[in-house]
């Protein structure tokens, strides 16, 4: 039901044009360049050659849809059936030639993609952006009419602002969704550098969670009880300067800290400490 209910969103929100004579022919392969507007950028090579060798056998079975352009064709849906055919050796494929407006074709690119149980969520975010620069919609208008929650728009959107390489790593399989999500809130060289180990170790997403919070809120560095000369430094410290001194260690280093409680005490403090 939600399939069809983005359908219908779409459809809304896009410009409507009266339907338009088809017409069935073939064309060679290299006159056919894909949709600009095609989201979906990653094509799982095992499922190609699947689809290539059907084709082989068995020819394809359901011609792609495509547009006259001033160079040639241009792909309105069939992108999978159009690499498919080249990988099996086709010269010519079986095509629908229909008149399409640039807004159609966006229309019917974002339609067969975002509809899709399988596309990925960076190309998903792609064409949600698409929309947005296109209609000029906010994030909200653009909930309603894709039939999803402002916050599962709000979400996928964000993956735009991840480092390069993560987005491939997500468009590859490398990353998850939830890896993704939980890398936001990092700086990107810190992104760059979990997504790395994401990849290497095989974490999972909790690891990753748990990962991101420790880098978020580190821990307190340990402060060691004072030893016996430490509480008599601080002691003599405390007669000379007349107010409360703490020496704070943290292994070999650590701080001396001053305790004032006015002004006039922090003015004295300084004119002691500096000799002014």
């Amino acid at each position: 039901m939600k399939r069809q209910a983005l359908g219908k969103g779409l459809d809304a929100l896009l410009p409507k044009s009266k339907p338009v004579p088809s017409a069935l022919i073939e064309l060679e392969l290299d006159q056919i360049r894909r949709n600009p507007y095609q989201p979906r950028v990653h094509f799982e090579s095992d499922k190609l050659q699947e689809l290539a060798a059907s084709i082989r056998e068995n020819g394809v079975l359901q011609p792609v849809i495509v547009r006259r352009v001033d160079d040639g064709y241009e792909l309105i849906a069939g992108e999978r059936r159009w690499r498919a055919a080249q990988l099996a050796g086709l010269a010519r494929i079986p095509a629908i030639v229909q008149q399409v407006s640039d807004e159609k074709l966006l229309e019917r690119a974002l339609v067969e993609n975002i509809q899709r149980d399988d596309l990925n969520a960076i190309e998903e975010a792609t064409a949600y952006q698409l929309l947005i620069d296109q209609f000029k919609l906010t994030q909200e208008e653009l909930a309603k009419r894709v039939g999803k929650s402002r916050t599962a728009v709000t979400n996928t959107l964000r993956l735009l602002r991840l480092p390069p390489p993560v987005q491939q790593g997500l468009l590859a399989g490398e990353v998850t969704m939830g890896h993704a999500r939980a890398l936001l809130p990092l700086s990107k060289p810190q992104q760059l550098a979990l997504s790395r180990d994401i990849v290497k170790r095989g974490l999972s997403v909790r690891q990753v969670e748990q990962m991101v919070q420790r880098l978020l809120n580190p821990p307190a560095p340990k402060v060691s009880t004072p030893d016996s000369n430490t509480r008599s430094a601080a002691h003599k410290l405390e007669q000379h300067f007349k107010t409360r001194v703490d020496i704070l260690r943290t292994g070999a280093s650590g701080r001396i800290v001053f305790h004032f409680s006015s002004e006039d005490e922090l003015d004295r403090l300084y004119a002691e400490l500096t000799g002014e």
